[in-house]
C-alpha cells in the first residue's frame, strides 16, 4: 500500500473512485469496511463529498452498496501544524468514551468509530448513518407545515441532551472564563469581514464584559457537551430513535451550550428561509421545556437555564454569521441578534 504522508495533506481524495492501487484500497478493503457488510472480494469504493470543504466522504462500494465515512483532518486547509492529527485522536477518544458510557443502541446512539490512520491523511473511519437529519424536518416545517413532525424530533432530541448531559456530569465548577475568551475570539473572527459595522463588534465585547461577571453564568456542575449542535449533526434513522455525530467540539462545560446554540440554528433557518425569525419561537419554547422536564429541573432552575440559553444562543448566532456563504444582510441581522440577547 501506498503511504500518504500525513504531512502532505490529502491530495488523493481527487480521485472519485477507490481502486486497488489506490492509497486508500487496502485500509477501505481490509479494515474498516470489514465490519460494515462488504462482501465483495474485490470491492470498488466510490468517494462522494458530504461537507462543503471536501474533508467528510461517504465511502460506498459499488458492489454492494455498504458505505463508511471517512473524515481527513489533513484536508482542512485552515489548520495548523499538529492540529489534524490532535484532532483524529480527540475525536475518536471522544466518540469511544461516550460509546460506552451508555450511547451505542437506540433510542440515543453515538456514531460508531470504526478505526483511524495517521498516514491516510489524518483519517478517521466511522459507520455510516442513514436517515433524515434534523435539517430536513426544519425544512419541512418551513416550507411545507410539517410543525409535528419538527416537534416530535426536538422533543427526541431534548432528551437525548438530557441523558448525555445528565450520564456525564461533573462536580466541578464550569470555568465561564473560558466560554467568554471564545466568545471574544468570535467576534475577532468578525471583525475581519467587510460590511459589518465596527459599532456593534464593540457592543458585543462591552456585552461580554458584563456576563462575565453574572454569578448566573459560574454553575457549580458541568458535564460533557457536544459543541457543536447544528442540525446536520443530529441524524434520526429509525421511529424514536437520533444518532449524533461529529464529536471533535465535544468538551466539558454549561450543558445550556449545546441549548443555546441548537435555538441559535432553528431561528437562523426560520429567518433565512422563510424570513419569518418568529416562527422559529414555539419550537424554541416546547425544545427547551421539553429538555427541562427531562432533566429534572424545578421552576427555578429552568428559570436558570433559560437565562443563560440567551449567552450561548448570541454566541450560536455569532458561529453561523461567520458564514461567508451566506447573503451579507443575514449576516447583519444573526450579529443585531446576538446584542439583543444579550442586553440585561
Amino acid at each position: 500500500m501506498a503511504v500518504v504522508p500525513y504531512a502532505a495533506g490529502a491530495a488523493f481524495l481527487r480521485d472519485a473512485l477507490v481502486c486497488e492501487d489506490h492509497p486508500l484500497y487496502d485500509y477501505l478493503s481490509n479494515t474498516a469496511a470489514t465490519d460494515e457488510g462488504v462482501s465483495s472480494s474485490a470491492p470498488l469504493f466510490e468517494l462522494s463529498p458530504l461537507d462543503h470543504a471536501g474533508s467528510v466522504f461517504a465511502c460506498r462500494d459499488l458492489h454492494s452498496s455498504a458505505r463508511i465515512v471517512c473524515k481527513f483532518f489533513s484536508a482542512r486547509s485552515n489548520l495548523p501544524a499538529g492540529e489534524p492529527l490532535h484532532l483524529m485522536d480527540y475525536e475518536f477518544r471522544a466518540l469511544t468514551s461516550v460509546r460506552s458510557a451508555g450511547f451505542e443502541q437506540a433510542p440515543f446512539r453515538v456514531v460508531r468509530p470504526l478505526g483511524k490512520r495517521e498516514s491516510l491523511g489524518c483519517l478517521l473511519a466511522e459507520e455510516y448513518i442513514a436517515g433524515k437529519d434534523l435539517d430536513h424536518f426544519i425544512a419541512l416545517a418551513a416550507h411545507f407545515g410539517g410543525t409535528e413532525e419538527l416537534m416530535g424530533k426536538l422533543d427526541l432530541l431534548a432528551h437525548f441532551f438530557a441523558s448525555l448531559h445528565g450520564s456525564t456530569v461533573r462536580c466541578r465548577p464550569h470555568n465561564f472564563y473560558r466560554t467568554c475568551r471564545d466568545f471574544r475570539a468570535l467576534v475577532r473572527s468578525l471583525s475581519t469581514v467587510d460590511g459589518i459595522p465596527g459599532d456593534e463588534l464593540s457592543e458585543l465585547r462591552h456585552l461580554c464584559d458584563k456576563w462575565e461577571n453574572r454569578s448566573e453564568m459560574w454553575i457549580d456542575g458541568s458535564s460533557l457537551v457536544h459543541g457543536d449542535a447544528t442540525p446536520t449533526n443530529f441524524i434520526f434513522d429509525s421511529p424514536g430513535s437520533v444518532t449524533a455525530i461529529d464529536f471533535e467540539r465535544s468538551h466539558i462545560g454549561d450543558p445550556t451550550h449545546d441549548l443555546g446554540l441548537l435555538v441559535a440554528e432553528l431561528k437562523h433557518h426560520f429567518a433565512l428561509r422563510i424570513h419569518q425569525a418568529v416562527a422559529a419561537e414555539p419550537f424554541i419554547s416546547r425544545f427547551l421545556r421539553c429538555y427541562g422536564s427531562h432533566a429534572g429541573l424545578g421552576e427555578a432552575g429552568f428559570r436558570g437555564l433559560t437565562f443563560r440559553s440567551r449567552f450561548y444562543m448570541a454566541m450560536g448566532e455569532l458561529r453561523i454569521a461567520r458564514n461567508p456563504w451566506l447573503p451579507l444582510g443575514h449576516r447583519l441581522w444573526l450579529i443585531c441578534e446576538a446584542c439583543r440577547c444579550l442586553r440585561l
